[in-house]
């Protein structure tokens, strides 16, 4: 029954088909309950008949090819968690590492709520290394798009993260 609701919920901002957002909204219980987003440890915690490895493998298969539009991420946070028109503390983030040779670099922002980070908005990066101040600045202009700036309290972000702008 809950994953029935939280797929449907979902579908609204992601338009998925039903396997999709079923399997979205599976994942999505599974990161809560083993609080880990391990692939492996994913697939022991989906509510299903199904065994563990037929549940890896569909995780894998709903990563393959999935793009998430980053203005409907932040939507759903927004309106799901109730953020709308309220004062927001903000956070700048930045990862990389190597999958294979690929290098992986994620510029992400994300609202404080309730002792963590959720995702509002990021940028893969297309190089090794930190960020530069106009690949900032570009994110920032796109969150703007969704909440108002009098809504951000505060931008939090690292000591690598310099520039006057």
């Amino acid at each position: 029954m809950h994953i029935n609701e939280l797929s449907r919920i979902l579908n609204q901002y992601f338009n998925f088909h039903k396997a999709r957002s079923d399997c979205f909204a599976q994942l999505v219980i599974a990161m809560i309950t083993v609080k880990t987003v391990n692939f492996t440890h994913l697939a022991t915690a989906f509510i299903t008949e199904s065994f563990p490895q037929s549940c890896y493998k569909r995780i894998q298969r709903f990563f393959r090819f999935l793009k998430f539009d980053p203005f409907a991420v932040a939507s759903m946070v927004i309106i799901l968690f109730g953020l709308k028109n309220k004062k927001l503390s903000l956070a700048l983030d930045r990862t990389n590492w190597k999958f294979g040779k690929l290098d992986i670099n994620i510029l992400m922002l994300t609202v404080a709520y309730r002792g963590i980070g959720l995702p509002l908005m990021w940028s893969c990066l297309e190089k090794r290394g930190n960020s530069n101040t106009s690949e900032r600045i570009d994110l920032i202009k796109r969150i703007l798009l969704l909440i108002e700036p009098e809504n951000i309290d505060c931008l939090l972000g690292d000591r690598e993260f310099v520039g006057a702008e």
